[in-house]
């Protein structure tokens, strides 16, 4: 998908961002998001992301954990006045400092594979990619996993904010950026003909490009944004959520083995705990029952060991929560 010229990155701070999923093994890099061969986020043969900045041989930045599982995975790559991050589901891969901005360039913008001209359109990402954000900010790690479950939408005020969580809720990590910091955004919902409607002031819409005419390039939405149930059943259960069997389990381990507690959750079944405690940053129940208790019976119940459940930033409860 081939995009404008004129969206270069902001040389103080910066965020890229976007849903991924690779299945495919290649023996060259695969592209997810490009402005030219000198500035590129991708895939490397390991299956690991690397940042090419202002070099198209070295890579700048390349990520310790790997993209290999065949599920959805946000990455989000963030630039702040001399620093880097690099953000995998919103855990922190690695960070770098004193390094300096990429140069502005007149190449267009890809998503998808790296776009020379139109007649060199080269490493294809060969997998899936949604949600896709330019940010004139460098997002805080608090940010980047706020808005990792949910599409972006202008709120009151001229203000970016979430769809899934009111704009108006107390803990509320992007209250104050302002609609026009987002240079891109892609949520791949609207379409005009060939053209992926850009939802931002500039608009900045891509174009489909077709390298493989025989394979679909638009399918339904599968990214957990947010979680959403689809049956009673287990909380580990992959056949309890929606798209489950292409998605990280919510309130499970990352890539790095590490805690995700930071998910946003609608629930509308009767969903158990099992034995672990559960911790989000959302949880939306619209019915149903959500227990959360240790499996083992006990006589009386007041024995039983239980189970926790904390929520940081917001609950709404239209059920039952035991």
């Amino acid at each position: 998908m081939v995009g404008e010229y004129a969206l270069n990155l902001n040389i103080n701070d910066f965020t890229i961002s976007a849903w991924v999923k690779n299945a495919s093994v290649s023996a060259n890099p695969r592209t997810i998001m490009s402005k030219g061969s000198k500035l590129q986020l991708r895939l490397n043969t390991s299956n690991q992301i690397e940042v090419m900045v202002d070099d198209d041989v070295n890579p700048r930045f390349t990520s310790s954990m790997q993209i290999n599982d065949g599920k959805w995975h946000q990455i989000s790559f963030v630039y702040n006045s001399g620093t880097i991050f690099l953000y995998v589901d919103g855990v922190l891969d690695k960070s770098e400092q004193n390094v300096v901005a990429p140069s502005p360039n007149f190449n267009r913008f890809s998503v998808g594979a790296l776009y020379i001209d139109k007649n060199n359109i080269i490493n294809p990402f060969l997998g899936d990619i949604d949600e896709v954000y330019v940010w004139d900010k460098g997002l805080t790690e608090h940010q980047v996993r706020y808005l990792m479950n949910q599409e972006v939408e202008r709120g009151i005020g001229d203000f970016a904010t979430g769809k899934e969580l009111p704009q108006a809720a107390d803990n509320n990590e992007v209250s104050t950026i302002s609609w026009s910091k987002l240079k891109a955004y892609y949520d791949f919902n609207a379409f005009y003909g060939s053209t992926i409607e850009g939802l931002t002031d500039a608009r900045n819409f891509l174009r489909i490009n077709y390298l493989n005419k025989s394979k679909s390039i638009v399918t339904s939405q599968t990214i957990p944004a947010p979680y959403i149930t689809i049956s009673d059943g287990d909380w580990d259960s992959p056949g309890t959520w929606l798209n489950g069997t292409d998605i990280v389990l919510p309130n499970s381990t990352g890539l790095d083995g590490s805690v995700v507690d930071w998910n946003i959750v609608e629930i509308g079944h009767d969903v158990s705990s099992g034995d672990r405690d559960i911790e989000l940053l959302g949880l939306i129940q619209t019915s149903g029952t959500l227990t959360i208790a240790d499996p083992t019976n006990t006589f009386p119940v007041e024995n039983n060991a239980g189970q926790s459940l904390t929520i940081t930033n917001y609950l709404e409860l239209d059920g039952v929560i035991d």
